[in-house]
This record gives structure tokens, sequence and C-alpha cells, in this order.
């Protein structure tokens, strides 16, 4: 495969004043698919197991607790920075298991992000990696710039131009607007106004958040660990659709 160590190497999910943050060059969990990592393109099931390297055993369902109305929540995402899939997978007794559309060719990672639900109640996550063949030609790799406002549909998204330092927490303001000039119509998307999922442009750090509300205004709490630019994607729902917004940062050197 084209990418080959996917580091993870932060998680930040702000859930009202809690924030948890993983990283990922150590991280806890691991996925481990089953059966074959080549892949004829549409729809496509993954079969996985989810399992806890410190304890060394597979989790469960019953494992893990419910965060943002799910137990697992994966990520799945090709090279090019552009297919990009939030999905829930159910747990069969032995493997958990989703079915996602995926017709675009590519190197694909698979993340899954989690929380155990006794002891020490950490998060744990943990990736794979697999390739999409016989489908539409793949993307060309993005090559990001420090774009703050993008679209889906009617939907426009803007994050502040806040300037961003890596290591450092920042606060960035998050708004909504349509192309035809009406207000949109926000409302809860498993359980948080909007999902933010950043991804560096060399696919080494991985940042998950949730932005909360203050003073009528959205802000996300996010801190991006190492200098680069990342992908974004905002998900939110905007008049009873489910919206996936592309945009992308500049993170600077501390």
């Amino acid at each position: 495969m084209r990418i080959m160590n996917l580091l993870l190497a932060a998680t930040l999910l702000f859930l009202n004043s809690e924030s948890i943050l993983a990283h990922g060059t150590e991280t806890r969990g691991e996925i481990k698919l089953s059966g074959e990592t080549v892949i004829k393109a549409g729809e496509v099931t993954l079969s996985f197991k989810f399992y806890d390297k410190k304890e060394k055993r597979n989790l469960a369902d019953t494992d893990l607790a419910i965060v943002h109305e799910k137990t697992l929540h994966v990520f799945i995402f090709d090279e090019a920075l552009i297919e990009f899939r939030h999905v829930h997978p159910e747990f069969d007794g032995q493997y958990w298991t989703v079915t996602t559309d995926l017709p675009v060719n590519g190197e694909y990672w698979i993340w899954g992000d989690g929380k155990l639900a006794a002891g020490t109640k950490e998060e744990i996550t943990g990736s794979s990696g697999f390739e999409i063949i016989e489908g539409d030609e793949a993307n060309d790799a993005v090559v990001l710039e420090d774009i703050r406002t993008g679209e889906d549909g009617n939907s426009i998204t803007t994050i502040a131009s806040t300037k961003i330092v890596a290591k450092k927490s920042v606060m960035l303001n998050l708004s909504f607007a349509r192309k035809d000039g009406t207000s949109p119509e926000i409302t809860p998307y498993l359980g948080a106004n909007a999902h933010v999922t950043a991804v560096s442009d060399d696919g080494d750090t991985f940042v998950h958040a949730h932005p909360m509300e203050h003073g009528g205004q959205l802000m996300i709490h996010m801190t991006f660990p190492v200098k680069g630019t990342y992908r974004l994607w905002i998900q939110f729902i905007d008049g009873e659709e489910l919206r996936t917004v592309p945009l992308s940062v500049k993170v600077l050197g501390s």
C-alpha cells in the first residue's frame, strides 16, 4: 500500500466540558480486518475485531460506553483525502460489521474510536488499511491549502481564520449559511451540533472534535499535534439533510 503507517497521533473529542485525548503513536486499540484486504468496489461490507492491546483481548459492544449515541465510531477515507465515510458498525457476538458504498479505487484506511465502559474508561482507538479495486479511477491526491469555507449542496460552512499553531489548544468559531440566502436549520447529529474530522495531508495525524455552544456561537476546541496542512470534513444536519463539507487549514510550527 502507498499509505504504510497511519499514525493516529491525536484524537480530541469535546463532549460538554470533557475532552479526551488519544495518542495514535501509542494506540491502545487495533482493528483486525476479517477476510481479504483487497476488495471489489461498490457496496462493501467490512468485518473486523476491535482488539485491546493492553488487555490482550477483543472488545465486544458491552465493553464500550455509548458516546454520541454509538458504542463505536468508524471513519473510512482514501489516501487522496477525498472519499470520506463516518459509519457505525454492529456487533454480532464475534465481529464488528459495517456496510458502506465505496465506488472509487484506491488505498483506504478504516479507523475506529470508542470509549471503555469500565475501569479507566479511557478512549481506545485503532486502525487498519485496505484497497478498493475494479471501480472508478482513483482520486488524485489533494494539494491542500488554507481554505476555511466549503459547501455541500445548498449548505455553506466557515471556520474562522484564527491562527492555528501546532501543540497549542485553539478555539475556532464555526458558522453556517446557505447559498440561497435562507437561514440554516441546524439540528443535532449524533448528539452534537456538528462533527469535525481532520487528517493531515501526509496521513500521519487524525483529529476528531465536536463544537460547543457559547453565547450562541459554535466553537471547536482543537489541538493539532504537528504542523502542516489538514483536510477537514464538517458533518452536520441542515434542514433534515446530513451535510459533509470539506475544508482545509494550515497549522504553523510551534
